[in-house]
């Protein structure tokens, strides 16, 4: 045999060789969806050498086989509910599986959750878990269809000094009325006391709305002081309150603390 047909011969065998060597190491390195590696980790795609005994492997992508395929996972006991979740792991979890993984099913509805002054964007299941958490009745209101508008709405029955420029009065000073955040922000403003006045609370960058202050109030400068003569008593409260020389409510009557600030 020429030297040249060796050298040739040599070469094919080597490429023989080569090619069932390839051939070996890609074998051994196939990825195979792994339900649970040896690791822990659940619905991973790993060579088959790290799956787990006693649970599924198929050589092909996680996302091509049912055991691994992602549903909604709905926890009954927390109101909660987790995306994209095999069967498998949320079974594990003592959750209710369906197949949306999207979680687009009625228990997974949103609604806003009233919790006394603060607002929960939350499932009815969750809003009923918490509202017993604070003791409260549940208040569940699917209308609201977001937890912006759902914050605003409980934080409107805040009660507090809504301060704004009397444009009645010759030097346009600061008025206030003791009211709620949600009717500070309209037009015409109506106080406990049945007083109604027309204003724009915009105007001036001390003007708004102070959760839980007095119009009386140093701090805020209105033209409301403490009136020591005048109580009030107010519809469907037992209670005699003091009154501001503006008219508004203040704290409830104390004699002892007449002249406390």
């Amino acid at each position: 045999m020429k030297k040249s047909q060796k050298i040739i011969l040599g070469i094919i065998l080597f490429g023989i060789l080569f090619s069932l060597t390839f051939a070996f190491t890609s074998a051994a390195e196939v990825s195979y969806c792994c339900e649970k590696t040896t690791s822990g980790a659940w619905c991973q795609n790993a060579p088959l050498s790290q799956c787990e005994a006693g649970f599924n492997n198929a050589p092909t992508s996680c996302d091509s086989t049912s055991y691994c395929k992602k549903g909604c996972c709905f926890d009954s006991n927390e109101g909660l509910c987790m995306e994209g979740t095999p069967q498998r792991i949320c079974g594990d979890s003592n959750g209710t599986w369906a197949d949306n993984a999207e979680c687009d099913v009625p228990q997974c509805n949103l609604g806003c959750c009233i919790l006394a002054d603060q607002g929960a964007f939350v499932t009815l299941t969750r809003c009923k878990q918490m509202s017993g958490f604070y003791g409260l009745k549940t208040d569940f209101r699917t209308s609201i269809t977001n937890e912006l508008s759902c914050v605003e709405t409980a934080q409107g029955a805040d009660k507090g000094a809504c301060v704004f420029e009397d444009a009645t009065a010759p030097l346009l000073k600061k008025n206030c009325i003791f009211t709620t955040r949600a009717n500070c922000k309209t037009a015409n403003l109506a106080s406990d006391t049945g007083e109604n006045v027309s204003v724009n609370v915009t105007t001036g960058a001390s003007n708004g709305f102070y959760k839980d202050y007095l119009c009386t109030a140093e701090e805020l400068g209105t033209e409301c002081a403490p009136d020591l003569k005048n109580t009030i008593i107010l519809s469907g409260k037992d209670e005699v309150y003091f009154q501001d020389t503006c008219g508004n409510i203040a704290n409830i009557y104390d004699s002892t603390r007449a002249k406390d600030k």
